[in-house]
């Protein structure tokens, strides 16, 4: 198995994080990160999650964490806080950066290093796969990692393929990879699948609200069970957290509060978290009146999703945009 530094930077914060939440976790870190990991399967969202996160209730050691990352700003918040220009994300890797000849432990350990570009992380990630050299969990760190560069670059049936991929090679203590994937599957469409790996993830946090609604969404966009899948969503929600976002749009599923309730409730005075949570808030009315058979609605809520971020790689840009594609066919 590939070494791990003690202390990671912060393009090792995936790695570092799923195990602080596996291992030695409080219960406040748990609760924070299964709010804010939806937001990705793109490393710029870890900005996300940091500046997002709720300062009166992250522990001692994430505000540490916090302050070591603001020192790499300029190659990392700032960077992911921008959007990134179509050459950049195709651009090659520079003939310095790529070792020769192959090799795979060390086109791994790029792979896994790299979370800022969609091209490197295609390049390292493909050579460490094709050297034949990598197996067991790096090996499903290295697809994992591939599936997210796809998932930059909207290709979500190559991302799907990879992070099955990394299922094959358990990576231990982490189901996220299922919430990824099942963000792809119902980016494409691909509702039933959705479901099924939104299960997965919510098993792991039967309190998790984000886990509750893309299931919930999932199952009834694929249009079987209508009436159980309400049922085990209202059982679901009996278990999440009322005072903390994003209840508000629970108990608008519910039925509970009005959509322009749950709106409201989506504003904050941080940029960042009201920038986030007015993104999720669209996405999700737009997603009930969807069900609703409101398209006209609907197709409102996905474009002022899109315009509420300035990065296309949180959950709620990409499905609203996925959304906005289908209803104009």
């Amino acid at each position: 198995m590939l070494a791990r530094a003690a202390t990671p930077p912060p393009t090792n914060f995936i790695r570092s994080i799923v195990g602080l939440n596996a291992k030695n976790a409080t219960r406040e870190h748990r609760s924070y990160f299964n709010e804010q990991i939806h937001d990705i399967p793109s490393a710029a969202n870890w900005r996300h999650g940091l500046d997002g996160c709720d300062r009166q209730n992250i522990g001692e050691s994430m505000r540490k964490y916090l302050a070591v990352v603001a020192v790499f700003a300029a190659g990392f918040s700032i960077a992911s806080a921008l959007p990134v220009g179509a050459d950049e994300i195709e651009s090659p890797p520079k003939k310095s950066d790529i070792p020769a000849p192959v090799d795979g432990p060390a086109d791994a350990k790029a792979c896994m290093d790299i979370l800022d570009s969609a091209g490197l992380l295609l390049h390292y990630c493909t050579r460490a796969i094709e050297s034949g050299e990598i197996s067991g969990e790096d090996l499903g760190w290295v697809y994992l990692h591939r599936g997210m560069a796809h998932d930059m670059n909207g290709d979500y049936e190559l991302a799907i393929a990879d992070y099955g991929e990394s299922v094959k090679n358990p990576i231990p203590e982490v189901p996220f990879v299922y919430r990824w994937r099942g963000f792809s599957r119902f980016y494409v469409g691909e509702y039933a699948a959705a479901a099924g790996d939104f299960a997965v993830s919510l098993d792991s946090g039967p309190d998790d609200a984000q886990d509750a609604m893309w299931l919930y969404l999932s199952r009834m966009r694929a249009g079987e069970g209508k009436e159980d899948a309400l049922k085990d969503f209202m059982a679901t929600a009996e278990l999440i957290d009322k005072t903390r976002w994003p209840w508000p749009m629970v108990a608008m599923f519910l039925g509970d509060i009005a959509p322009e309730e749950a709106m409201r409730t989506a504003r904050d005075r941080d940029a960042h978290i009201n920038s986030t949570r007015r993104c999720e808030a669209h996405f999700f009315v737009g997603q009930n009146d969807l069900i609703r058979g409101d398209l006209d609605a609907a197709a409102e809520h996905f474009r002022a999703a899109v315009l509420f971020t300035g990065t296309d790689d949180m959950a709620c840009h990409r499905g609203s945009e996925a959304e906005r594609a289908r209803l104009a066919r």
